[in-house]
């Protein structure tokens, strides 16, 4: 009886949580809704004007270069999948000793490309999103997955990967699945050339 009544007090409990979270995000996207029209209002209060300069500047901190923008770098992306795979199996990377390891990036700029190879699934990372701020951070880089390994096996040679960067650069911009096309792609001809020989 004792067991039943303590799983009976868990459910309402969680529901409780679930019903406080329902109006958390709630709030949060009316919080979005107001700062919104309030960055066209020709009246802002002094209290309004940090507020929204504050999220301005969070949903532009992911940069490269003195501008804060944020864009996906590419050699900042092959580099990652790089390093992490040259972590030692079953040793977690923080993002501090990411930004150690690959001191021409930011650690802004890491963890950008970080979240973006996870959304991809390239990457294993455990993030989080800062309470207040709702900024993403990367709390560990656990390993490379399948995918990930495939994709970077594709722009792992160095010449390679520069002709993918001149392709991008005559297209304009590439997404990730394009790039490991235009790879493939290369590397299929340098095949073709070579059983030809």
């Amino acid at each position: 009886m004792t067991d039943t009544k303590q799983i009976t007090n868990l459910q309402q409990e969680i529901e409780i949580l679930q019903s406080e979270l329902i109006h958390l995000r709630n709030c949060v996207y009316i919080y979005h809704e107001i700062i919104s029209n309030l960055k066209n209002s020709d009246c802002l209060s002094e209290i309004i004007k940090p507020i929204i300069a504050k999220e301005t500047f969070q949903k532009n901190i992911f940069v490269s270069g003195e501008e804060e923008n944020m864009r996906l770098n590419h050699d900042c992306l092959r580099d990652v999948l790089l390093q992490v795979e040259s972590n030692a199996f079953g040793v977690k990377l923080k993002i501090k000793d990411l930004a150690k390891s690959l001191p021409q990036y930011s650690e802004n700029d890491l963890t950008y490309t970080c979240i973006k190879l996870k959304e991809a699934g390239f990457l294993e990372v455990k993030s989080a999103v800062t309470y207040g701020t709702f900024t993403p951070v990367v709390i560990e880089i656990a390993d490379l997955t399948f995918n990930g390994h495939e994709f970077l096996a594709t722009i792992r040679n160095e010449n390679i990967w520069n002709q993918v960067k001149q392709t991008a650069k005559k297209v304009g911009d590439l997404t990730l699945p394009m790039l490991m096309k235009v790879a493939t792609e290369i590397i299929n001809q340098k095949l073709n050339q070579l059983f030809q020989q």
